[in-house]
């Protein structure tokens, strides 16, 4: 059975769609620690960001979600969802992959090695309007194991291309 886990913050109309077409056990970690009550009452489990990370025995089959972006606190998520399932995709600022100067993008980096499938690049500050992103935001995809180039995607030009290794980013 799958046990997946979903990063939600406010219960907008993206949100309740990615959960309706999700199957198996869902797990909703509350980003924001302020709609437990709503994702509880609509049958999901529910998990506190405090729980979430101080857990260190769970495993999920996937995680999926839009994690807060302040303070780089994506990456964490990114980090956490990398060590505890089995798939991963999450949106989140692109900044960290063109540099490697905070010890946490490091991390990040060395737990995406052999797991990272692709990365799409967007413009967040149409899709999510009308916020203002200092950097394009980036859907990461990983999987448990891949072998092979990774998959580079513009979404706003459509150009594609493949690379042997995150440092080989333009």
């Amino acid at each position: 059975m799958n046990h997946n886990v979903y990063y939600a913050k406010e219960p907008d109309a993206g949100v309740r769609d990615d959960l309706a077409r999700m199957s198996g056990e869902v797990t909703v970690v509350d980003c924001l620690n302020a709609y437990g009550d709503y994702y509880r009452k609509m049958g999901y489990n529910i998990m506190s960001t405090t729980d979430y990370f101080a857990n260190t025995s769970m495993h999920f089959s996937q995680t999926i979600g839009n994690p807060p972006y302040l303070k780089n606190i994506h990456l964490d998520f990114l980090l956490k969802a990398l060590q505890t399932s089995d798939n991963v995709q999450l949106i989140h600022p692109a900044g960290w992959l063109y540099r490697t100067t905070k010890d946490i993008e490091r991390q990040v980096k060395r737990e995406l090695v052999g797991r990272v499938k692709k990365l799409k690049f967007f413009n967040g500050n149409h899709v999510f309007a009308p916020a203002q992103f200092a950097a394009p935001l980036v859907i990461t995809t990983a999987v448990k194991n891949h072998v092979g180039p990774i998959e580079i995607e513009y979404d706003f030009t459509g150009n594609k291309y493949y690379i042997d290794s995150l440092d080989d980013l333009p």
